[in-house]
């Protein structure tokens, strides 16, 4: 079977785009099924589409594979809640701009290179520039609306760290 494969910028580009597309569109369900409710039905979709296409052997996992496979599941739908819950109370760009902290600093825990921390320090730097300037139109920032793009950025680095399992 021939795969069609991009290079690393296009792909990442393209896979941003479907992700903030894909938030966006998920915003629009909120009043009909809430955060909880359309996480749910994100998740579903997913896995539905996973178990289609590659049509996984469940019952073959060993007990280790569902040790690696639960927390990186779990470390998903939970990240997706959070982002999503977040989303309520704060606008699309700084929920994803503040959920990018978690990749962020995993990434520099990681990191054996100088220059990396150079490259964090700039992505800090980012964020920090977007935070007070009007993010929230103008409105007070919410700051339940913070701690859960926070809690979706750590999630984000354990699933990073659960999918390397």
């Amino acid at each position: 079977m021939n795969r069609l494969t991009l290079p690393p910028v296009p792909a990442l580009l393209l896979s941003m785009m479907s992700i903030q597309a894909g938030a966006a569109f998920a915003k629009t369900l909120f009043p009909v099924l809430g955060a909880a409710g359309t996480t749910a039905m994100r998740v579903a979709l997913a896995a539905g589409v996973l178990v289609v296409l590659l049509r996984p052997r469940l019952r073959a996992l060993t007990a280790s594979q569902w040790r690696a496979v639960v927390p990186y599941g779990l470390a998903l739908g939970l990240m997706n809640l959070c982002f999503y819950a977040s989303l309520v109370h704060l606008p699309l760009g700084l929920a994803v701009t503040l959920e990018f902290v978690g990749p962020l600093v995993l990434s520099l825990v990681l990191s054996r290179r100088a220059l990396d921390f150079v490259w964090v320090a700039l992505a800090g730097v980012g964020i920090a520039l977007i935070m007070p300037h009007g993010a929230t139109g103008g409105e007070p920032l919410h700051m339940g609306g913070v701690a859960l793009a926070l809690l979706a950025g750590a999630l984000w680095a354990l699933y990073i760290v659960a999918g390397v399992r």
